[in-house]
């Protein structure tokens, strides 16, 4: 892999969004981190933009990955998942937009979702689910990039989003709180979890402000 000093311009995918260029938060949260010379690297070539249908078997890829890299952070469990047809992650893709965050050679390395529907308090409201940077590129912002387009893309949709997460993911949590999310609650998980374990959550909601 080039490094930071060496690496040459990279062109972003029609329609992707690239990561933010500053680092000045030093919180050591997934995605993003102290600066550096690695983060301005990443945040300059890894490009974001909604996954297309067509690339269920990507999307398929990283979710299992996902939950046999964090087993505590996602419902259900690595074999439920497996058993999923391919369909069932396509026709989720046509419903859903996931985001993904993508390498310059095209490698998917990164994902968040968000679906419309209603806020656990009543009233309509996005959700954000499956969050995930794979470890190794972890602390360079692109969770947070990540983050960034499923709030842009929400906020023409609902007044709020919400989103939950397990309550020692510190990472995760300075993260949202960053990017404004309120914490509302914390309560135990409805879902039992990867090995029969039920966690208890934080809730999380972001008002968007009224253009009206």
């Amino acid at each position: 892999m080039a490094d930071a000093m060496t690496a040459q311009p990279t062109r972003l995918p029609r329609g992707a969004v690239p990561a933010p260029r500053d680092a000045r938060s030093a919180r050591t949260s997934a995605g993003y981190g102290p600066k550096s010379t690695a983060i301005g690297y990443r945040a300059s070539v890894v490009a974001i933009r909604r996954l297309e249908r067509d690339e269920a078997p990507r999307f398929r890829a990283l979710r299992l990955e996902a939950r046999t890299n964090d087993p505590d952070a996602f419902a259900g469990t690595l074999a439920q998942e497996a058993a999923k047809p391919i369909e069932w992650f396509c026709d989720r893709l046509a419903h859903d937009p996931v985001f993904g965050a993508f390498e310059p050679t095209g490698e998917l390395v990164g994902m968040a979702g968000y679906s419309p529907g209603q806020s656990p308090r009543g009233g309509p409201g996005g959700r954000v689910w499956s969050v995930y940077v794979r470890p190794a590129l972890r602390r360079q912002r692109i969770g947070e990039a990540l983050m960034r387009a499923v709030i842009e893309h929400a906020r023409a949709l609902g007044p709020l989003l919400h989103l939950s997460v397990v309550t020692d993911n510190v990472a995760a949590r300075r993260l949202y709180e960053r990017l404004g999310f309120q914490l509302v609650r914390i309560g135990t998980a409805e879902i039992v979890r990867f090995d029969g374990q039920v966690f208890d959550e934080a809730h999380y909601e972001l008002q968007f402000e009224s253009s009206g």
